[in-house]
């Protein structure tokens, strides 16, 4: 994920169901770790977008 950010992409999320956890990629910015969310925003670069998570888990 993070050679995609580095060439270019805005916005990565690495979901790892084993682990309960979702990283979040995002360039200039440290990678984000979300312990089991119930929900995964797509804001601020894609308004609007909330994905329910609860199934992976």
């Amino acid at each position: 994920m993070l050679e995609d950010v580095e060439n270019g992409t805005s916005l990565g999320w690495l979901i790892a169901p084993d682990e309960r956890r979702e990283y979040v990629y995002r360039p200039g910015l440290s990678v984000e770790c979300l312990e089991a969310p119930s929900r995964l925003p797509g804001d601020p670069l894609l308004p609007g977008l909330d994905i329910d998570t609860g199934i992976l888990w």
